[in-house]
């Protein structure tokens, strides 16, 4: 996973979203090689429907068990890929990238 991890950086910083897809989808196989309870019926449906939008990769967040997903897309093909996740009765969160990353303050 370590190895998966540093090739990750790397397609990230080339901005090689191809690349990218491919290693966060053997991520997601790795990490369910693991512990059972990883991955859901629900997540396994999720991966499959954002796969057949055109998702070149997805993986569950965090250690596994949950219900958040991330995919990667081709440029421009996020809606595609979030219209079918939706439809198949998902909920999808929007978000963006920020190089500053997370900045929280407390008031």
């Amino acid at each position: 996973m370590l190895q998966t991890a540093l090739e990750m950086r790397e397609a990230w910083l080339a901005e090689d979203l191809e690349a990218l897809g491919h290693l966060l989808a053997r991520e997601w196989e790795n990490r369910k090689g693991l512990a059972e309870g990883v991955s859901t019926p629900a997540v396994e449906k999720a991966v499959a429907v954002a796969a057949e939008a055109g998702a070149l990769g997805s993986k569950i967040c965090g250690a596994g068990g949950g219900g958040c997903m991330v995919s990667v897309t081709p440029e421009g093909r996020g809606e595609e890929v979030a219209a079918a996740l939706r439809e198949a009765g998902f909920r999808v969160l929007d978000f963006d990238f920020d190089r500053e990353g997370l900045v929280f303050g407390a008031r």
